[in-house]
């Protein structure tokens, strides 16, 4: 299932939008932690509901995490949850170090 030459597949939830604008779409009905799932089913060759497909995907999947995120023990659960999900590597934001101005 290589037609498009797909390999890496960052899966994360973005940013809400203004409800106003959103009229009836429902665009959270899958969080980043189940595009994961998605994903590594179809990995295996499986849609979500587990009907057998014509062949296997393989992705790689990455996720985002948010090392300075307000509330880090939630940011940390749902890191782990990604990874149980089947994430094989994590993205950030760059950091920098404040004192020195450079990055970490």
């Amino acid at each position: 299932m290589d037609r498009w030459g797909v390999r890496n597949i960052l899966a994360i939830t973005g940013d809400r939008r203004p409800s106003a604008t959103i009229r009836n779409q429902r665009v959270y009905e899958v969080d980043s932690v189940g595009l994961v799932k998605v994903l590594r089913r179809l990995n295996q060759g499986t849609d979500w509901a587990g009907k057998t497909l014509g062949g296997a995907t393989n992705f790689t999947i990455g996720v985002a995490v948010n090392p300075v995120a307000d509330d880090l023990d939630n940011e940390i659960e749902r890191f782990h949850a990604k990874v149980e999900a089947g994430a094989h590597f994590a993205m950030t934001q760059p950091l920098f170090d404040p004192d020195t101005g450079t990055r970490s």
